[in-house]
């Protein structure tokens, strides 16, 4: 039997427009009959959340795909972007810059952008993500 500390609260994505902020939960873990929850955790455990920016212009994203992808678009055919394009397209820097400042600001202190901001890595202590996210961590036992 092993002991797992985690969230239930796994995909987490951020939306920001003119200085609001919108939390958008998702959870992945559905009531399971193999974990038993057990005690309440450590809060001086460090734990990584990531966070999961809302990009920009997914629709002209996906447009562009099925023209690239589609042989009777002669003049668009096969002409795909490459990843810096990608980024061009669809970044969302105010709100990247939004959440690594509202982490800062409330005690998560390791903070990783990923190269193109379309992801946040943090850690934190469980105290903190408590604080933030308004919840209760606890093990689970593995049975």
């Amino acid at each position: 039997m092993f002991q797992v500390s985690f969230l239930v609260i796994l995909l987490t994505f951020v939306s920001c427009n003119a200085g609001s902020f919108k939390l958008i939960e998702k959870s992945l873990i559905s009531a399971r009959d193999d974990f038993l929850q057990s005690d309440r955790a450590d809060i001086n455990t460090e734990h990584e959340v990531v966070f999961a920016i809302e990009q920009n212009n997914l629709d002209k994203l996906e447009s562009l795909f099925y023209e690239v992808s589609d042989p009777t678009k002669k003049d668009r055919y096969g002409k795909f972007l490459t990843r810096e394009e990608v980024k061009d397209l669809t970044a969302n820097p105010v709100s990247t810059d939004f959440v690594v400042q509202f982490l800062m600001d409330n005690d998560v202190k390791k903070v990783k952008p990923s190269v193109y901001g379309e992801y946040i890595k943090a850690i934190a202590p469980i105290a903190v993500w408590e604080k933030l996210f308004a919840t209760t961590f606890f093990t689970f036992n593995h049975v």
